[in-house]
Order: C-alpha cells, then structure tokens, then sequence
C-alpha cells in the first residue's frame, strides 16, 4: 500500500478557484490550527490576506502554519 506523501485541495478565492498541493503533516496542522477540515479554507483565507506577492500561496501556508504551531508551542 503506497503511502500518500500530499493532498490536493482546492481554495475558492474572491476572484477564482486555485488548488493547493501541500505534504499531510501540514494540512494536519492546519485543520488543528482552524478548528477542523471544515474550516481550513476560512484560515487559509486568513493567512493569505498577507502573502507577499512574491511568495506562492503553498509556501506562504506552509510558513503560516508552522510560525502559528511555534507560536503556540513555545508562547
């Protein structure tokens, strides 16, 4: 049985849907960090809100989601 390294989900944005591709542990974090899988799109959005436009949206939740765990860890 192959373990599954990444998900896909999608993200429906003010303008458009986009997906986001990012390894489980971080989409284990941040359906921890939103309150459930229900609610990651609403953190998702949230975090986005301060995305350099130099950054791509999977790094930026990957960095989110880890200061947030950090954060939360060590405050």
């Amino acid at each position: 049985k192959e373990l599954l390294m990444n998900s896909l989900r999608f993200i429906d944005l003010d303008t458009h849907t986009s997906s986001i591709r990012l390894e489980l542990p971080f989409w284990e974090t941040i359906d921890g960090l939103a309150g459930g899988k229900d609610h990651w799109q609403s953190w998702a959005k949230e975090q986005l809100k301060a995305k350099p436009k130099t950054c791509n949206m999977t790094s930026w939740l990957r960095q989110m989601s880890h200061n947030a765990l950090v954060h939360k860890l060590y405050a």
